[in-house]
């Protein structure tokens, strides 16, 4: 699908190929050529304007945030996001949190996930198995084990900001996704609101880029070691970005009643911290 090697950027005519050319390299130019197009003319801005250029983009916004900690503040953003050609006036956040236990015998957090409903939140089948069992026809949490969500589990997230589970809701007999209940205020902190969901499903395409955020822990249980250092260079228990492309999209269902995706990921050291 690449006429070039995606991460190494080719220059032909007025064209840049390569992964990030258009998401955010001419976002970048656009930026700094509409501020000399305003010198250019003569015209002035009204107040202080900084251009800034951040990494974490897609993973929290921790250049952003260590920008606005250093002092570089402003009453507004302009962000030239690829997006269309449409302007959009807000988007929807994400809240990120990571699932931590008590009582498990090896592990003191065992995966991340999202509030999906206003005290429903959702996560991995397999984190779920660590600390809860299927009793019958419904699940219950292991004897012993409690299970808690913390938001601030980042950097720069400050103290911590903790939600019991309280209910195993349901996990998929086949899907790697589980259902948990938790309570809606703590310490005088009300939970977040939840991820707002598209309403409706769209097709997947081939070639459609998709991203990976997650908190990679070193977990030799279920895979292999030396796979796992030569992925994520022994760099675990932060929030990390893995880009990559669908390659494949098997039956004719909407991706809300289960289509199979194949995506690639580039598993190598662009991963990052």
């Amino acid at each position: 699908m690449w006429t070039h090697a995606p991460f190494d950027p080719v220059i032909e005519g007025d064209w840049l190929y390569g992964r990030g050319g258009a998401d955010m390299k001419v976002g970048h130019a656009a930026n700094i050529f509409a501020m000399d197009a305003l010198r250019r003319i003569g015209l002035q801005p009204a107040a202080t304007v900084y251009v800034q250029s951040v990494v974490e983009e897609e993973s929290t916004g921790n250049g952003a945030l260590m920008t606005h900690l250093r002092g570089y503040t402003a009453d507004a953003a302009l962000i030239p996001e690829p997006e269309e050609e449409k302007l959009v006036r807000a988007n929807v956040g994400v809240v990120w949190f990571q699932v931590e236990v008590k009582g498990h015998p090896a592990m003191d957090w065992i995966g991340t996930g999202w509030l999906v409903a206003p005290d429903v939140v959702i996560t991995n089948r397999h984190v779920a198995k660590e600390f809860s069992r299927q009793s019958g026809r419904s699940w219950v949490f292991e004897p012993g084990m409690k299970g808690r969500i913390d938001f601030h589990e980042e950097f720069g997230g400050g103290p911590a900001l903790e939600f019991s589970l309280t209910e195993v809701i349901g996990v998929h007999d086949d899907h790697d996704m589980a259902l948990f209940r938790a309570t809606k205020r703590s310490g005088g902190k009300a939970l977040p609101p939840p991820l707002k969901l598209a309403p409706t499903s769209s097709k997947p395409r081939k070639g459609r880029e998709v991203y990976v955020v997650g908190y990679p822990a070193s977990d030799s249980r279920r895979n292999d070691p030396d796979e796992m250092r030569r992925i994520f260079d022994n760099i675990y228990n932060v929030k990390r970005l893995q880009p990559g492309e669908l390659k494949r999209v098997s039956g004719s269902r909407p991706a809300s009643e289960s289509n199979a995706w194949c995506a690639r990921t580039n598993r190598s050291r662009s991963l990052l911290p």
